[in-house]
């Protein structure tokens, strides 16, 4: 019988010493899990304050060339039915090139773009333009340049998008992966 009692001993010793080593190893894991955690939140709060202060800034930029916009069209110089992308594109062309010299009169910017609009030269409805660039490469270059321009800007903030949600989901999978290593360790 002592035999067996101390057997019993020996055993839950062992079985003692196991537990301790796994509640070691799992509050060791636990408390690295909560640090790497807490780091992610620094960065995730730091990259979103970063995103928030940039789209404040942009929003700002935006609104303030909105009203130099509107300052522009104020001052009469276009009709308003020329106050559009298209057609301030257009006419800038028609100066640029020698095409041009005013924007009224029989020879105007105005009479060239209606002739042009009419002839099907000139694409004037943004939703046609873009199912037709070669034609607005061809007719529209200083159209076609700032379209062109919009678009690589737009491709490269998608990138940097994507690039961002690419490291987050990493992130959330070693989050992820350290959860379950908890959630074993909790458990054996």
């Amino acid at each position: 019988m002592i035999v067996s009692l101390v057997n019993t001993h020996i055993a839950n010793t062992g079985i003692e010493d196991k537990n301790q080593q796994a509640e070691y190893n799992y509050n060791r894991q636990y408390n690295k899990y909560q640090k790497d955690y807490a780091t992610y939140q620094e960065q995730y709060k730091a990259k979103k304050e970063l995103a928030d202060s940039k789209k404040a800034e942009l929003q700002s930029y935006l609104n303030e060339l909105k009203q130099r916009l509107a300052d522009l069209y104020g001052l009469n110089i276009l009709y308003p039915k020329y106050h559009d992308w298209v057609a301030v594109c257009s006419f800038l062309e028609y100066f640029e090139s020698g095409r041009c010299e005013q924007l009224d009169g029989p020879d105007g910017a105005y009479n060239v773009y209606e002739a042009e609009v009419r002839q099907n030269l000139i694409i004037s409805e943004l939703e046609k333009i873009g199912n037709d660039v070669n034609s607005l490469q061809k007719h529209q270059y200083q159209l076609y340049a700032c379209i062109t321009a919009a678009n690589n800007d737009v491709t490269r903030i998608l990138n940097n998008i994507h690039n961002q949600f690419l490291l987050s989901e990493y992130e959330n999978k070693v989050n992820a992966q350290m959860i379950a290593a908890s959630n074993y360790l909790a458990h054996m």
